[in-house]
């Protein structure tokens, strides 16, 4: 049998790194698809990375130097636009599926746990064998959120309004685990994995 493929899901602050990062200390493997977006937009041999140059290459005026993108001029170029955002994500989605699926292929754990906030919207849900969000109270949410971006309360709900929301995402998962604040969420990732067969 292969790497069993568990792909994880929830709007920003609900936890997903964190829930992630217990279901792999059952001994799996943990991908973020935010960290290898990342890596993927790193110069390489002093130049733009492919990604990077596809990106470029669509957008333009938002190289640094000849070997990065500017993050912070992209962002203004694809927030304020929903068509270009569009067309951002199927470039990027499009190189994180395949270096996901090589991370994948060379891993050595029983399960691979794939951290994607658009599990679905990118259809990296089809890479997986099941799914599970991730849910918070919404005070929660916003909690991390300004801790963690250093954004105000108001900016935090404005985010997460323009999410999609949770019980939306929990109709199309195969699981959910409420990682709301004061919760221990191991014991919800214990049952799955031992549902699934993964751990006795």
């Amino acid at each position: 049998m292969g790497v069993v493929v568990i792909g994880v899901c929830g709007s920003s602050g609900a936890g997903k790194g964190y829930v992630s990062s217990v279901f792999a200390s059952f001994g799996g493997y943990h991908i973020d698809t935010d960290r290898v977006y990342h890596e993927l937009l790193e110069p390489v041999r002093g130049k733009l990375s492919p990604c990077a140059g596809a990106i470029a290459s669509e957008f333009g005026g938002i190289v640094v130097c000849g070997v990065q993108i500017d993050r912070a001029a992209l962002g203004k170029i694809v927030f304020a636009d929903g068509e270009k955002r569009e067309r951002l994500n199927r470039i990027a989605h499009a190189y994180i599926k395949r270096k996901t699926k090589r991370l994948i292929k060379n891993c050595s754990a029983p399960f691979a746990v794939v951290d994607a906030p658009l599990l679905f919207e990118s259809g990296f849900d089809k890479m997986c064998d099941f799914t599970v969000c991730v849910t918070a109270d919404d005070d929660t949410k916003v909690r991390r959120i300004v801790k963690r971006d250093g954004i105000d309360e108001d900016a935090a709900r404005r985010r997460l309004a323009s999410q999609i929301k949770d019980a939306e995402l929990v109709g199309m998962c195969d699981f959910a685990i409420d990682n709301s604040y004061g919760r221990d969420v191991t014991e919800d990732v214990r049952k799955i994995l031992k549902n699934k067969g993964l751990i006795t």
